[in-house]
């Protein structure tokens, strides 16, 4: 995602690689639909302040160049959809995550707008609007690169921790790259004209 980003973050609907797997998605963890029924929602409150936290950490992680921090907040069995439909496992992502650090050089701003929250249980689906800014290497060159995405990522309480889950629902917003708007969907090139996104 990205994570979303993947954090997973800004970058998750672009890439197609052998990483990827195609196997479908989990099902819902324990929580969510419980025989049949769906379990009566819990207010939000304390989830929200419990996320803004994590998205904190999320930032933080971001600045400090430590992918490490970031895997530490997925769940063992963490996936991410991606627009395309093919299902990323937890060993994919990382292996995302990590080759993102290393590619930024410097993150400028990495900041994360909560939405609406769905809370059942133990399990929170939040809307997420992602903005990266950083100084990246693309094109052999370090570029400043400006990407966002808005995305749905669920998180679930394990041991009183919140853990991030699952990312789908993946829309990435404007790509610009050395102030020129590029195309998400491919590779970068730096002789393409500006990108304009088809009208909706």
């Amino acid at each position: 995602m990205s994570a979303a980003i993947f954090v997973f973050v800004a970058s998750l609907g672009a890439v197609t690689t052998a990483a990827s797997s195609q196997s479908p998605a989990p099902e819902p963890p324990p929580g969510v639909i419980i025989s049949g029924r769906t379990k009566v929602k819990s207010k939000p409150k304390p989830v929200r302040k419990a996320l803004e936290a994590r998205y904190a950490a999320i930032s933080e992680a971001y600045r400090l160049k430590d992918p490490d921090a970031v895997l530490r907040m997925r769940a063992d069995d963490f996936h991410a959809i991606l627009p395309s439909g093919q299902v990323w496992d937890a060993a994919a992502s990382a292996q995302y995550t990590r080759a993102g650090f290393a590619q930024a050089e410097t993150t400028l701003a990495a900041t994360f707008g909560i939405g609406t929250i769905e809370v059942y249980g133990d399990t929170a689906a939040a809307e997420i609007d992602q903005h990266w800014v950083r100084r990246q290497q693309k094109a052999g060159t370090l570029r400043f690169v400006d990407t966002r995405a808005h995305q749905r990522e669920t998180w679930v309480r394990r041991d009183n921790t919140w853990l991030l889950w699952r990312v789908d629902q993946v829309n990435p917003g404007p790509w610009i790259v050395d102030g020129k708007p590029i195309d998400p969907s491919k590779p970068y090139d730096p002789n393409a004209p500006a990108y304009e996104p088809p009208r909706k």
